[in-house]
């Protein structure tokens, strides 16, 4: 996944019908342990685009959008913060939620 800072994290989100984004921070054992179903999930999940957001290098990013756990993984629809799920999930708790979301507030 590409590298993004606060700024244009920022606009990829609000350009996107259906962001997901996972706050996370590489010396945390949980976020390393979520990385791969993270990127499976983004590989199946073709309604949404996907995103990781180290906290320790988008910190105005992060608190903006009030993380105080990782990881954590936010959907944005149309921008907007829509669900925030934190701590560890597994690859297919996380996608039953992440689905779950788009297909309520998408009407697909």
């Amino acid at each position: 996944m590409p590298v993004y800072n606060d700024k244009n994290i920022e606009q990829e989100v609000a350009i996107n019908p259906v962001s997901v984004v996972k706050f996370c921070s590489r010396w945390d054992a949980a976020c390393r342990s979520m990385e791969d179903p993270f990127k499976q999930i983004s590989d199946e999940v073709r309604a949404a685009k996907f995103y990781e957001c180290d906290i320790n290098a988008n910190q105005q990013f992060a608190s903006a959008h009030k993380i105080t756990k990782v990881p954590t993984t936010m959907i944005f629809i149309k921008g907007k913060p829509t669900a925030k799920v934190e701590g560890f999930n597994t690859k297919r708790s996380l996608r039953e939620q992440i689905e779950y979301i788009i297909k309520k507030y998408t009407y697909q």
